[in-house]
């Protein structure tokens, strides 16, 4: 067994209905694993059957931090990530899991490595009422295997604005960070490791910088992404002239008393704007050159304001302006009236409309059914489809792998209910 010590931390408010599910699947894949390990839930004033929730577990690996009065994002994450104690760090959601052999796979990867921050792809649940429950497996996600990120060239693909979203970057949001890192980052100035907005953003970016070329993605779920009818995500990416459930709105109010911020203010609804703002505030904070591709963002940044609605194209306009430094960036635009829907469709080019009608098999979709009533039975399941008996080696043979994925398709279809 490894000296490493993990530490999962769990944000929650008032999501007691999947709080459980969470830390259920961690201290599964804790002790599955063998390696020390922590679960530090930070409850942000849940005014819910949270304190029943964590009554209920009475495993000293599990500790419960209340806050009795409402806090940011950013602060609530500071405070988890403070009174952590593991070696290597994750966040995961209170409606999120870890796999089953999420831990014996990272602690392989890391004995086979020396990397400071393991990334992987999401793979994502979406909680009932949603067809009861469904997940996708991709399946060159699911190999086991492993590849190396050249930091800096992400760093440059970031600057020109040619990356997919921020999860090309160093995520402590699903993912494991070395304390070694954090505390790097947080020694250049004695600020705190979460700043901006939407602080998981500004940290993927941040540890960019200070991993030194020692990060690497796994083809393996560690975590599995919940997507429930109360995430913060979900509903702060609507187009504003759709209701939600009133998280994101809760999230602007405190964000906004929140002094540990960034330029933009906590309303923007442009994904590209916080990404371009997390990126220049971790540059400025810590020193770093931060020239950037000013036309590729803008390109990128108005694609994302014109998918908004019609009221707030204009003050994102200006939010783009002020963060790009130009003054006259969007003078083209015609703001569409009030009533006009909101579309983020894109036209495929003829090459792409061919190439995505040919014949790939290339994930799986499971839905409904008992294993997929909630998260904890849909990572367990998911784990029996695509780890057998146990944690894949990320150093074990290519063909190994591709029988691993043949098996995974045989056993979902013999298995499905």
């Amino acid at each position: 067994m490894s000296s490493r010590k993990y530490s999962i931390l769990i944000p929650t408010r008032s999501r007691a209905a999947y709080l459980g599910h969470a830390i259920t699947s961690a201290l599964i894949a804790g002790r599955k694993s063998g390696c020390d390990f922590e679960v530090v839930v930070a409850d942000n004033a849940s005014e819910d059957e949270t304190a029943e929730v964590m009554e209920g577990f009475r495993s000293t690996h599990v500790r419960w931090l209340r806050s009795e009065q409402r806090l940011s994002m950013r602060a609530n994450f500071e405070r988890a990530l403070d009174a952590s104690t593991g070696s290597h760090v994750c966040i995961i959601g209170d409606d999120d899991a870890v796999s089953v052999n999420g831990l014996a796979y990272l602690d392989a990867l890391l004995d086979a490595t020396d990397a400071l921050v393991v990334q992987w792809p999401q793979m994502n649940y979406s909680w009932p009422p949603k067809s009861g429950g469904t997940i996708k497996i991709r399946f060159a996600e699911v190999t086991g295997l492993y590849e190396a990120v050249n930091t800096a060239q992400i760093i440059q693909r970031v600057r020109d604005a040619n990356f997919f979203d921020y999860h090309v970057g160093g995520n402590v949001y699903h993912g494991f960070v070395s304390r070694s890192l954090i505390d790097q980052a947080v020694s250049k100035d004695g600020a705190p490791y979460f700043h901006a907005v939407v602080p998981d953003v500004y940290a993927s970016f941040q540890n960019l910088f200070f991993a030194e070329n020692r990060m690497v993605r796994a083809k393996f779920p560690i975590s599995i992404g919940g997507a429930s009818p109360r995430s913060n995500g979900a509903d702060g990416v609507q187009p504003s002239n759709l209701k939600g459930s009133g998280e994101f709105a809760r999230f602007v109010s405190e964000a906004a008393s929140d002094k540990i911020g960034s330029f933009l203010p906590a309303g923007c609804r442009s994904v590209s704007l916080m990404e371009l703002d997390a990126f220049l505030h971790v540059c400025r904070r810590h020193g770093f050159p931060d020239e950037i591709n000013t036309q590729a963002w803008w390109s990128r940044v108005k694609r994302d304001i014109m998918g908004l609605a019609p009221a707030d194209v204009g003050k994102h306009i200006q939010f783009a302006r002020e963060l790009l430094g130009d003054p006259h960036l969007g003078e083209e635009i015609v703001i569409p009236p009030e009533n006009a829907a909101t579309t983020n469709n894109v036209e495929k080019s003829p090459e792409a409309e061919a190439e995505s009608r040919k014949f790939r098999l290339t994930s799986l979709r499971l839905a409904g059914g008992a294993h997929m009533q909630d998260i904890s039975k849909a990572a367990n399941f998911v784990d029996h489809l695509v780890a057998g008996q146990g944690a894949p080696s990320p150093t074990s043979s290519v063909a190994s792998h591709s029988y691993r994925l043949c098996r995974t398709v045989l056993r979902a279809w013999s298995e499905r209910v």
